[in-house]
């Protein structure tokens, strides 16, 4: 098994999601993965990165290899979202931080790095 880590702006357009918004400009709620694999690319949504929703969609097998290569990273502490590559079926997570705060009460999302296991 072949797992590689890259940071979050290698793989994805946007890396940072917030509900500030300057100069009458709000920032993109969308973001495209491109498998470093196959070049397909997947849209997610700010949405998509919630750390309540940290249960991986990957089988036992890739989520524990991936668990312990981010347990090394110190990363297994933050949220995270996974799939597989609809195309070439590569095994994929972001990790990622939620923050809340600010005096306008702000919240977003960093993207932090990406795993993926390319057999």
């Amino acid at each position: 098994m072949n797992i590689i880590y890259a940071e979050a702006k290698d793989r994805f357009t946007e890396t940072a999601f917030s509900s500030l918004i300057i100069d009458n400009i709000a920032r993109s709620i969308y973001t495209i993965y491109t498998c470093p694999a196959c070049g397909q690319e997947i849209l997610f949504k700010q949405i998509n990165f919630r750390e309540d929703s940290s249960s991986s969609s990957l089988s036992q097998d890739h989520s524990s290899a991936i668990l312990m290569e981010a347990i090394a990273k110190n990363l297994d502490q933050k949220g995270y979202l996974d799939w597989y590559c609809p195309k070439c079926h590569i095994a994929a997570r972001v990790y990622f931080s939620q923050w809340y705060g600010g005096r306008l009460g702000d919240d977003g999302v960093d993207l932090i790095g990406v795993f993926e296991i390319i057999s």
